[in-house]
């Protein structure tokens, strides 16, 4: 099933907000905020504070505060975690300055089908 655009004039309408929170943004499948982050050698192993969301099939691309997971390979959900591998994490990781850390928390992450 196609998702109705939605505009504004000729302009379409990318993201929609109350106040400072997102309700709705093109593409996207789940919006999750305040997640705990483990980084481990070969995948990061996502813990958020809502699970309800298991379609991984669905997802495309993949954000942490607004930076783009390049290279995304995969994305599992079993045991309440997500968990994410990349192609070059150890790039990714550097992107984002968590070099020396083990874990991250308060991440905003963003689900994307496209």
């Amino acid at each position: 099933m196609e998702r109705v655009k939605l505009f504004v004039g000729n302009k379409e309408v990318e993201k929609r907000y109350l106040g400072n929170k997102l309700l709705w943004q093109k593409d996207l499948l789940k919006y999750l905020e305040g997640c705990y982050v483990e980084i481990k050698e070969d995948k990061l192993i996502l813990i958020a504070n809502d699970n309800r969301f298991n379609n991984i099939s669905a997802i495309r691309r993949v954000t942490f505060n607004d930076e783009e997971l390049d290279g995304l390979t995969s994305v599992n959900f079993e045991n309440y975690k997500y968990t994410i591998t990349l192609n070059n994490q150890a790039a990714f990781i550097k992107k984002m300055k968590w070099e020396d850390l083990t874990s991250i928390t308060n991440v905003t992450v963003k689900f994307f089908e496209r």
